[in-house]
């Protein structure tokens, strides 16, 4: 993913690369021809300054490079083994291949998707937990969901009555206790479309962000035709702001109330009786007494 948004980065003209340079750097991405880049070395937010030049290092031909054909190998052989030529560096070429964002980026992309995968699961999990349960799909009808129509929660609230009880698949197990004497379901589970929906809230928030810096100019300095101009575009505080959020979302956790569900004893209640209900035993009420007109 590193190798095809710094590609599409380029490609918007704003770089100064010249089409033989961008071609190139193409043909190595069409021949999974991919530079070695070391986990940790980069400044992140502030520029994917190391990690990219570990990139332009194997489309030079230097340093290790990896294909399918091949594997590990030294670049120049890994180039040469798909008849490809190292790229010839023009002026301000050298800056175009190191001024990004792009690791940050695609990192924080691969987390979106992961997220996206284990919300959606999560979801599955809750309607699973309802089942088992014996819960009822009450509070997650659409006319509750509209008077508090928050995207994230609606969409959950849809998702869980159309896995749980639907015109088409009908569930034996909610129709067995529909006149069932419970008055409603545990908190945890009533309140699934909150829970859940924020969490998809934040999800499509972060996902916007990631999507518009992929597509983005993010090289320093940027090129039109009228004019050059000095920018630090290679800055990603919003990336970083981004998946910080998306990392307190904690999505693995909101399947957790879920879980407990399956793994908790009931037992029955112990505590000692109230002692409004215990009977008092005194003498004098037992006695009765006649009544005479002194009394009164």
């Amino acid at each position: 993913m590193l190798l095809a948004l710094r590609i599409n980065v380029l490609s918007k003209g704003y770089s100064g690369i010249s089409l033989e340079c961008l071609q190139q750097l193409v043909d190595a991405f069409n021949a999974s021809c991919l530079s070695w880049v070391p986990e940790q070395g980069t400044v992140g937010a502030s520029g994917d300054l190391a990690p990219l030049a570990h990139l332009a290092l194997g489309l030079i031909g230097e340093g290790k490079m990896w294909s399918p054909e091949t594997g590990w190998g030294d670049a120049q052989y890994v180039l040469e083994s798909h008849k490809l030529k190292p790229i010839q560096l023009k002026p301000k070429e050298g800056l175009c291949l190191l001024n990004g964002t792009q690791l940050i980026t695609s990192i924080g992309a691969e987390a979106v998707q992961r997220a996206t995968v284990l919300s959606q699961q999560a979801d599955v999990v809750a309607a699973l937990t309802l089942e088992v349960l014996k819960g009822t799909t009450r509070a997650f009808e659409s006319d509750i969901q509209k008077i508090r129509p928050h995207w994230g929660q609606s969409l959950v609230a849809k998702r869980l009555r159309a896995l749980l009880h639907s015109d088409t698949f009908p569930s034996e197990i909610a129709e067995s206790h529909r006149f069932c004497h419970r008055v409603q379901d545990a908190y945890t589970l009533r309140c699934c479309p909150q829970v859940h929906g924020i969490v998809h809230d934040t999800i499509d928030f972060v996902r916007g962000i990631i999507t518009t810096e992929m597509n983005s100019a993010t090289d320093n300095p940027g090129y039109s035709v009228s004019r050059c101009w000095d920018k630090d575009r290679v800055m990603a505080p919003d990336i970083d702001a981004a998946t910080d959020l998306l990392k307190q979302s904690r999505v693995w956790d909101i399947v957790k109330p879920h879980m407990d569900h399956y793994f908790t004893v009931q037992e029955e209640e112990t505590r000692m009786p109230s002692p409004t209900t215990s009977e008092i035993s005194v003498a004098s009420s037992s006695k009765k007494r006649k009544v005479d007109n002194h009394d009164y």
